[in-house]
Order: C-alpha cells, then structure tokens, then sequence
C-alpha cells in the first residue's frame, strides 16, 4: 500500500545551530515498518530572518541504526527534491525503515523558519496479527 502525505511547520530549536524536536512519520500501526521510499522532497516554511535553515530527514530501523540527508533553505516556500542516490544514502541494506523522522536548525536563535517533508511510501508486509 503507498502512503503519499506531507509533515509542515517543524521549527528548529531556541538555540542557534542545534536541531529542534523531530516529528516522526511511522507507518499504519498494523504494518512491520515501510519497505520502499518512492519520493522524498524537503521543503522550508515560516517567517526567515538573515539565516540559513536546515531540514534533516532520518530513517530509522528496527536496529536503532539511522541515516540522514539534510537540505538548506535560505527563504520560504523552498522544496527539495532528494535525488536517487539521497534515497539510497536512506536506505540499509536488509532492513526494514520502522519511521522517518524529520528536524530542522538554524544559524540564529529564536528562529521562526521552519521545514518539512513531502514523501511518498511503500508500507511493509502486514503484523501476523492483522492478517485474516
């Protein structure tokens, strides 16, 4: 099954140059994890002073590994598409993503800049228990 969805208005920290609270994007609860990236864009939002933004997307496995891709952002309404081999750069070998998880910083403190993910996936095999 392909989810296709989008995350908005996730600000950095108060702190300059550290990344604020991610928000995670997780799979329908009845699936194992998600299998396949079909499309992944990073995008900027919000008010930005002279500053430059980062939007870093992670996966994260069953495992506790991670892998990341960041893109910067100078001025609102950016999106960025991840190439093919960013995608791949996501992925590991043999292993089920269990989510996504996206976070942004900035240069300056108290910045009102924020980020976001467009993405579209494919979801694992069906949890035993939700099967007919």
């Amino acid at each position: 099954m392909m989810v296709k969805s989008s995350v908005t208005g996730v600000a950095p920290s108060t702190t300059a140059n550290t990344y604020g609270t991610s928000t995670d994007v997780r799979p329908h609860y009845a699936y194992v994890g998600i299998k396949r990236l079909a499309h992944v864009a990073l995008t900027s939002g919000g008010t930005f002073g002279a500053e430059t933004l980062t939007v870093r997307i992670r996966t994260r496995f069953r495992d506790g590994s991670a892998n990341s891709v960041t893109k910067t952002f100078t001025a609102t309404g950016g999106e960025t598409a991840l190439t093919n081999a960013e995608l791949h750069d996501l992925l590991t070998n043999e292993l089920i993503i269990e989510y996504l998880s996206v976070d942004t910083q900035s240069n300056i403190a108290n910045s009102t800049a924020t980020g976001g993910a467009k993405y579209a996936f494919e979801n694992s095999t069906i949890k035993s228990e939700y099967r007919d």
